[in-house]
């Protein structure tokens, strides 16, 4: 494969939320290692439509189609990813209709909190509330989403729920840090902008050590293990972070942390 075909390639595969999906899917299957295939293709159509829904909105603003690749790249394709979209709903329903429909609480908490998001942001409820609250209150928001989305109700997996929201939160803070040149003009509050990016490396830093205290109450050494090196992982993208990097390292070596659990249980395992 040339350069030129490679690069049309791995554009398809991150800027599409198709990597990111996968990444869904792989700690999904890292906490649900039985369920059967179709609970697997509901994780992922799930994950796919909702990145690349609220991706599309970025495509309204002038100022991130002329500065963000990733919107830029989502604005010439829209219509290819709409089409996307609506076949990975397809295939979600059906894979649904093969569970019998069956209903998973835990995606409905996902939608109430996702709803609660968009009526925050679309009324601009931010005015009434204190700069540092909003600032958090978008990671921890969009984090229990997809840590609802992520993890199965049906088992006792919730308990590793305060571990998966503060690892999702920690994996947050770089593209907090990528967006700052985008956030800045338009007077957006964000960690990054409020603090300093040493004290939000910091605060993500902090999220990654929680995510290891929460989780290790609960599982065997081996287990265990595979969590510190995730976290370690998540922590040195997290100090390496910066708003020069390119967008290229947030979509695979920040989104591409939330698949070690399970590339490095299955190396252990076989």
């Amino acid at each position: 494969m040339n350069k030129l075909g490679l690069k049309y390639f791995s554009a398809w595969i991150f800027y599409s939320s198709f990597f990111v999906s996968l990444c869904a899917w792989a700690l999904f299957r890292f906490f649900n290692p039985a369920d059967n295939v179709f609970d697997q293709i509901i994780v992922f159509a799930a994950s796919f439509i909702l990145y690349n829904l609220l991706k599309l909105r970025g495509t309204k603003s002038e100022y991130l189609l002329q500065n963000a690749d990733q919107i830029k790249w989502i604005k010439h394709h829209e219509r290819s990813i709409y089409i996307l979209i609506l076949v990975a709903a397809i295939v979600g329903l059906y894979s649904w209709s093969q569970v019998n429909f069956e209903v998973k609480t835990n995606f409905v908490f996902a939608a109430v909190f996702l709803f609660a998001y968009i009526l925050f942001r679309t009324f601009q409820s931010e005015r009434y509330f204190p700069t540092q609250i909003n600032a958090f209150f978008k990671i921890i928001n969009v984090s229990i989403v997809w840590s609802l989305v992520i993890l199965d109700s049906r088992g006792l997996d919730m308990q590793y729920f305060p571990a998966v929201l503060f690892l999702i939160c920690g994996l947050m803070i770089p593209f907090e840090i990528k967006d700052m040149p985008y956030d800045k003009p338009f007077g957006v509050r964000t960690i990054p902008l409020l603090f300093s990016l040493p004290k939000t490396k910091d605060i993500g830093l902090a999220f990654m050590s929680l995510s290891l205290a929460t989780f290790t109450t609960y599982n065997s050494t081996k287990q265990n293990f595979i969590w510190l090196i995730t976290c370690f992982a998540g922590s040195v993208v997290i100090y390496l972070s910066s708003e020069k990097r390119g967008e290229l390292y947030y979509l695979f070596a920040v989104d591409g942390v939330m698949c070690l659990p399970l590339l490095i249980a299955t190396f252990i395992n076989r």
